[in-house]
């Protein structure tokens, strides 16, 4: 049987109420003057709707917007190698495959020339070539793009954003695992993806590749999106609760989750559902809601939000892009707004009447 219920309707706008009062729109909490937010016997809430722009960029500054390449220079006479690096920084911005690509390949130039990166046009997969071919006489050049995420970190690469993933090369990664580590004079022990030219030898004196030696790389089809989802938690809302929330995530379990938001639409569609490569904005009604356990002898006073990404690190606020005609000012000189504010409302129950005591709570 359906409860009675009433409206509990917040918005993250709701943060800001006078100069210098500003909360970040993803940890905030709000507690009304004058009264309780919703006064009166309640027994549980539920999340019924949301409204959520998706103004998150396809990379975000210090995030996801550096890879790196390994460069084996070697001498196709001598097996004489050069081991270097090239930073690849991409302006955090939205980006479709093709800007993606467009973007990436203005740094492929000098020792990075032979290297080559295309989207396929069926698949959507953004993938990387080495079209150069061995040669006697002359520099051969091996390429590692490497992730070049911390892996002191929590968690460690995978379980951290980085531009090789948001290209989609994570699950390559994970199956063959990283680290290189050039042993003796011309001995390669790697387990990494390397690129290596068409005829590449792979015998002393040349480097010996042991594990990983590929002429291309292809990433999953590609999605233009920073996150997958968003984690909405709520501490204050969940503190009630017997049994607490869990999930997979292997570094950060977050306890207090009221919903998981997907960066999706709720149906089967074909090259229509917004991607993330450009803003947009999620409507969501929930039919499966998570039910929060309330206490009946006590009163709604505040909510609080917090909003994680897949990662399982705070969603990122004020996300700086590339802007037509601001490009040649240092990100740091310009004063960004962030993203547009979401809205939830809540549904809070009534208990049964068999559960209620005189009632104290909304009167005229």
């Amino acid at each position: 049987m359906q409860h009675p219920n009433a409206i509990m309707a917040t918005s993250s706008a709701d943060r800001i109420s006078t100069a210098g009062s500003y909360q970040p729109y993803q940890n905030f909490r709000i507690q009304t003057a004058g009264g309780n937010i919703i006064q009166g016997q309640l027994n549980k809430i539920r999340v019924g709707e949301i409204m959520f722009p998706y103004d998150i960029p396809t990379v975000v500054q210090n995030k996801n917007d550096f890879f790196a390449i390994g460069v084996l220079a070697i001498d196709g006479a001598t097996g004489t190698t050069t081991v270097t690096a090239q930073g690849i920084t991409l302006p955090p911005s939205f980006y479709t495959a093709a800007e993606i690509v467009t973007a990436i390949s203005s740094d492929l130039s000098g020792t990075l020339a032979n290297l080559t990166i295309a989207e396929d046009p069926i698949s959507g997969s953004i993938y990387f070539v080495n079209s150069g071919t061995w040669v006697g006489v002359g520099t051969n050049y091996v390429y590692l793009p490497l992730p070049a995420v911390n892996t002191n970190v929590a968690g460690g690469p995978y379980a951290n954003p980085s531009a090789l993933w948001t290209l989609g090369f994570k699950n390559l990664y994970s199956a063959t695992g990283f680290n290189p580590v050039l042993q003796g004079a011309g001995a390669l022990t790697i387990g990494i993806v390397a690129l290596i030219p068409s005829g590449y030898p792979n015998v002393a004196p040349y480097p010996v590749i042991n594990d990983g030696a590929l002429r291309a790389m292809v990433g999953t089809p590609y999605n233009g999106r920073y996150t997958d989802y968003i984690d909405i938690c709520s501490p204050t809302l969940c503190q009630a609760q017997y049994v607490r929330d869990g999930n997979t995530q292997q570094t950060v379990i977050h306890r207090d989750l009221i919903a998981r938001l997907y960066v999706a639409n709720e149906i089967s569609t074909y090259q229509s559902d917004p991607t993330g490569d450009r803003p947009f904005v999620i409507h969501r009604q929930f039919k499966n809601a998570k039910v929060m356990k309330w206490t009946a002898d006590r009163s709604i006073d505040a909510i609080d939000i917090q909003l994680y990404d897949q990662w399982g690190l705070p969603l990122p606020n004020a996300p700086a892009m590339l802007i037509e005609d601001l490009d040649t000012i240092a990100l740091g000189a310009i004063g960004f707004s962030g993203s547009r504010d979401f809205a939830i409302t809540f549904l809070v129950d009534e208990p049964g009447a068999e559960e209620q005591n005189e009632n104290v709570g909304y009167r005229i």
